[in-house]
């Protein structure tokens, strides 16, 4: 008797085991899926700065290459976890 209830015990445990895989799998899948969606670069993005310094505010126009600068070296941190345009990380 112990041993018929361990055998279902174990076969329920692994259907389990099974369930969540399959479930950790799809969180991949779409997190992946997510994130290619929300990083895809368009024209419209880079088109939404033109015009910015036109404001008047003589600080941004004087530091604009130490703003571009730091843009740059933090680029890093911003595009954590994305991939490359030829599929690789």
């Amino acid at each position: 008797m112990e041993q018929i209830l361990a055998q279902k015990v174990y076969s329920e445990l692994h259907r389990i085991k099974e369930t969540l895989w399959r479930i950790q799998q799809e969180i991949e899948r779409l997190i992946l899926l997510v994130v290619s969606d929300t990083t895809r670069l368009k024209l419209e993005d880079f088109m939404a700065i033109v015009a910015l310094g036109a404001s008047g505010v003589k600080d941004v126009s004087e530091k604009h290459d130490r703003y571009v600068g730091e843009a740059i070296a933090h680029e890093h941190l911003r595009r954590r976890g994305q991939f490359c345009r030829d599929g690789t990380a």
